[in-house]
């Protein structure tokens, strides 16, 4: 019990320096390296086993949501050029087989076990939400300007890719902030059930065609 005593008064003492010459409070030393801030520090999300599985199972979903929207509006586009033949659809056929081979190369990487995690896993969703909110924009801009430059059927793909993306972003913004594995998981939900929403929309437009 003593020196316990004699531990607590020798910390009591020392705080109590630190507070006098103010050492603590005092801005960082010009030249030092930042310290993290709370958006850059990305711990992995699996608190439990229960949670690593849903998180590898979202993963997996995400990817292969992005896949088949990413070859849908390939598919939607080269029918675009077809009947247009203009450099503006040729240049969107490009970059769609682009997307289309990234969103390819990405569920591979995902089911051989290569996750994002980290800082690297918010970066991806950011871009993700960027690119699908330009692209949506753009197509409505383009159909205000001239009505059905851009099929409907793309622009609810573009929509549902938006939607995806947004709630992935918001889910990964949440992981450092949720002490609680329920928390994490009930974020996880929301995710897949907007994938769940997005395979609907997806079939529908698959019977369309």
């Amino acid at each position: 019990m003593r020196w316990r005593l004699t531990l607590s008064l020798i910390g009591s003492l020392f705080l109590g320096w630190m507070l006098g010459t103010g050492v603590l409070g005092q801005p960082p030393v010009p030249g030092a390296a930042p310290l993290p801030q709370p958006e850059q520090v990305r711990p992995h999300p699996a608190l439990t086993e229960d949670i690593e599985a849903d998180w590898r199972q979202h993963q997996i979903a995400y990817a292969e949501a992005r896949l088949r929207l990413a070859e849908a509006r390939l598919r939607i586009t080269e029918e675009t050029n077809e009947r247009l033949k203009n450099l503006v659809t040729q240049r969107k056929v490009i970059k769609y087989k682009r997307l289309a081979d990234g969103a390819r190369w990405r569920l591979e990487q995902v089911k051989a076990g290569n996750d994002e995690h980290s800082a690297a896993l918010m970066e991806h969703a950011v871009a993700n939400a960027e690119i699908a909110r330009d692209d949506y924009r753009s197509a409505m801009e383009a159909n205000q300007l001239s009505p059905r430059t851009v099929p409907v059927a793309q622009i609810t793909l573009l929509r549902n890719e938006l939607e995806l993306a947004e709630a992935r972003l918001a889910m990964v913004r949440q992981l450092p902030n949720l002490p609680q594995a329920k928390q994490q998981c009930w974020y996880l939900d929301q995710v897949l059930d907007s994938l769940q929403d997005l395979r609907l929309e997806t079939s529908r437009l698959r019977r369309r065609e």
